[in-house]
């Protein structure tokens, strides 16, 4: 989980095994927060690359700003590109429902891209929308398989794309 990190690269590993406890069950969370580390947080200029996960829950837990914080202070989320990562969830996985991708806004010049959820079990949702404002913007989103039709709040396939985002990015 980067609660708060600027430059990193995470390439060519192999992440095994993740619980549910305090949280989701995603195996790898960007989600700022400002509220724990301090009003100048930042998740900012990562890349996640060529990763292969395995036994988890649920893949990515993304978040643009700390929606939590009680202070005022939110932090931000910019440039983080998702590339080239193999999520695996074995059939013993408890519980035996999970998500892709949770995707929650605020989040600026996100690329998710040439990714793959192979579920052994049924999967529950593939790429999430959580909230009720639009993801941020600059969001590149081409070139993955996930294991069900994206959706959020009510609303399913290109609904949900153009609910959270509103203004996509013509692909060249």
């Amino acid at each position: 989980e980067l609660k708060h990190a600027q430059r990193v690269l995470v390439e060519d590993n192999v992440l095994e095994g993740n619980w549910l406890q305090a949280q989701t069950g995603s195996a790898v969370l960007f989600t700022v927060r400002a509220g724990q580390s301090g009003c100048h947080s930042v998740v900012n200029d990562v890349t996640f690359r060529n990763n292969v996960i395995r036994d988890t829950l649920s893949g990515f837990s993304l978040l643009g700003y700390d929606d939590g914080s009680r202070d005022g202070c939110h932090g931000e989320s910019q440039r983080v590109a998702i590339e080239g990562n193999l999520i695996i969830k074995s059939p013993t996985t408890k519980p035996p429902h999970g998500v892709d991708v949770s995707w929650g806004p605020g989040t600026q010049d996100y690329t998710l891209r040439n990714n793959t959820f192979a579920w052994q079990t049924p999967c529950r949702l593939g790429l999430f929308f959580n909230g009720k404002k639009p993801v941020g913007s600059g969001i590149v989103i081409t070139n993955n398989v996930f294991c069900q039709p994206t959706s959020g709040d009510a609303v399913r396939a290109m609904r949900t794309l153009t609910k959270f985002i509103p203004d996509p990015e013509p692909i060249d």
